[in-house]
Parts: C-alpha cells; structure tokens; sequence
C-alpha cells in the first residue's frame, strides 16, 4: 500500500477495530493515506452489524483474523471452531457512492474490495455512470455464500460487462476487471 501511494491517494476501509489499529500502526494517516474505521455496504444506513473475529481467531485458523463479514455464519462456514471467535458488533457504515462523495474522489486507478462475500451485493452499487475505476479487483469466492459462486456473482460479470470492462479470474478467489 505504501507503494502505491506513490501514486496517488489510498483509502483503506476496515470495519473490525483491533485490525483497523494495526492499519494505523502500519500507515500513517495523511493526505494520501486515508484510513477508515467503517464498513462497506450495499445499503445507506448509518451502521451495521459486523461479524467480527476476536484477536485471538489466528489460533484457531490460520486466517482467521480475515474471515469478518456482515454474513453471521462466514467465519464458522470455514472453520466450526471459529463460531466462539466471533463477536457481533455495531460499525459506522457508507455506501461506496458516499465514500467517493466524501473523499471527493474524481478519479479511480484501482478498487480493490475484499469484502467476505459481500464483493458481488457492493459492487453493483457503484456509481459507474459517474466515475469507472480503471481496475477493479475483487473477490468472487463467497459471491453467493461461503465458498460457492453462482447468480450474483454471474450478474456482477454482465453488470461489469455492460459497464465496459474485461474480467478474468486470475487465482482461485479474485477477479480483475479492467477498462477495454
């Protein structure tokens, strides 16, 4: 992240607050570092509820810390063990378009969402006949629920499609989209 705000501003939104304490300590915040403390969501509303995995969910699964997702049952679909790990919590939380509103954002070399299997419900939301990121990578994995592809995921690629962009998936989990 460091490297790429050389080329211009970063935004990084992480609604889990013990993670989003660890982004601070890794980025200081400025004009081209902006860090976030808020979730993504699909809907306007002012706050979520966030299911969070505890510090401690690293001992249980090896990524166990990454698995928060506004689905209750994501961490627990990848590992049972994780369900004690998991505390419900309330987020502030923006849509993409009130995000771009807020940072004043004219201009979009990469979006880049990891959202847990929210990617496919988020991504049509954005305001592409306004501003189109010249990139956009995502996750496509939990699309339709932990671990399965399928409707939303199949309307994101023709939504994206129709809005001008190539996508390929490039490894088990993403996808990029790119401008044609």
């Amino acid at each position: 992240m460091r490297n790429a705000s050389k080329y211009g501003p970063v935004c990084l939104v992480e609604p889990i607050p013990h993670l989003f304490k660890q982004l601070e300590k890794l980025h200081e915040p400025s004009k081209k570092m902006i860090l976030l403390n808020k979730c993504i969501n699909p809907l306007a509303t002012e706050f979520v509820e966030f299911y969070a995995p505890n510090p401690e969910a690293n001992r249980i699964h090896p990524s166990g810390d990454q698995l928060g997702s506004l689905h209750a049952d994501h961490a627990k679909n990848h590992d049972i063990r994780l369900e004690s790990s998991i505390q419900k919590i309330k987020v502030r939380a923006l849509t993409l378009t009130q995000l771009i509103e807020a940072l004043q954002c004219r201009d979009i070399n990469l979006l880049f969402l990891d959202t847990e299997g929210f990617d496919s419900e988020i991504l049509p939301t954005f305001p592409f006949d306004k501003l189109k990121p010249q990139a956009i990578l995502f996750e496509h994995k939990h699309s339709d629920g932990t671990h399965n592809i399928g409707a939303k995921f199949a309307n994101l690629i023709i939504q994206l499609n129709m809005n001008g962009y190539r996508v390929q998936c490039i490894d088990r989990e993403n996808c990029l989209a790119t401008l044609k």
